[in-house]
């Protein structure tokens, strides 16, 4: 029996939610499982750049208003060992300013940064790169229990922090995971435990999750001989081939709006442009704003993925 098809077609808040109670006490039905993804990105984005300054610090810019304006946030630049960090970030245009965006709303002065050049790095696959701005997954963890992270009622927090146990007491690493793979949740192996009389999961070698969001999968009326999409548990084939085709459906008509790409990075309705519901596209680029995934399937015509479409029985682009 395959997992997840009936009821897991997207990722954001609204579809967990829908399905938390069916995970946590429900009999799954059939399901079409979309294998692991090597890396677990907290922010997608399509280039990786690197600072150059003489300072240790980048000031960190947030859109407000759609307007860029600075905070009193700042990021380091370098490493513990003195090398530059590396990001993943989507260049964006701001009332006629390029900026570098690199997390939902952190954005880099373009002034002092340089795109990486993969060709002279000896690996430059994405196990072969460091970023700041995500975490790859976990080192494998054979616990008796599975969890997943269930929605957030109160927002659309996507990502829980990753702890360790240090002197007896949890602290946070600094790292977060996401809910979701592409369009599908992914797992944990885990073991509960209790640290300096805290109830948490263990899913690594002193890594822990500490969050309410956190819960276990009914193992008792849920098959899980086919779950592939494992944050810290290979599976044997964790290497996705780059399946780059969605199948667009919407539950309430017969057709998905169609999205335009601002300069700000957000996206706005194109009036009097429609998809047929039910019909595959195929895309060449993805972007994560407020939380939704977007793919591409014309020139600056995007699609909300995480509402109207699935994967069609095949890999999501990651």
């Amino acid at each position: 029996m395959k997992l997840l098809n009936k009821y897991w077609g997207t990722i954001v808040k609204k579809s967990i939610l829908a399905i938390t109670m069916a995970l946590i006490g429900c009999t799954l039905t059939s399901v079409n499982i979309t294998k692991a993804s090597e890396k677990t990105y907290t922010f997608e984005a399509a280039e990786t750049i690197f600072m150059k300054s003489d300072s240790p610090e980048v000031a960190v810019h947030k859109m407000e208003n759609g307007k860029i304006i600075k905070t009193n946030d700042k990021a380091d630049i370098y490493d513990a060992k003195g090398t530059p960090k590396l990001w993943r970030a989507n260049s964006v245009n701001v009332n006629g300013k390029d900026w570098w965006q690199v997390s939902e709303n952190e954005y880099f002065n373009t002034k002092g940064s340089e795109k990486l050049d993969k060709s002279n790095i000896a690996d430059s696959s994405e196990n072969g790169i460091k970023y700041a701005n995500y975490t790859p997954d976990l080192p494998n963890y054979d616990g008796k229990d599975i969890v997943f992270i269930a929605a957030d009622p109160k927002s659309d927090n996507m990502t829980i922090d990753l702890y360790k146990d240090v002197n007896g007491k949890l602290v946070n690493t600094g790292k977060s995971v996401n809910a979701a793979k592409g369009f599908s949740a992914q797992y944990w192996k885990a073991n509960k435990v209790n640290v300096n009389g805290q109830d948490c999961w263990q899913v690594g070698e002193n890594l822990y999750f500490n969050s309410p969001q956190v819960k276990k999968l009914d193992l008792v009326h849920n098959d899980t001989s086919e779950i592939t999409n494992y944050g810290n548990y290979s599976d044997g084939d964790t290497k996705s081939e780059v399946v780059n085709e969605i199948f667009l459906f919407n539950g309430k008509g017969d057709y998905v709006p169609v999205m335009e790409l601002q300069n700000d990075g957000s996206f706005t309705k194109i009036d009097n442009r429609e998809l047929k519901s039910n019909t595959n596209w195929k895309i060449d680029k993805i972007r994560n704003y407020n939380s939704k995934i977007y793919a591409r399937v014309a020139t600056n015509e995007w699609i909300d993925v995480t509402d109207y479409a699935v994967q069609n029985q095949k890999n999501y682009i990651n």
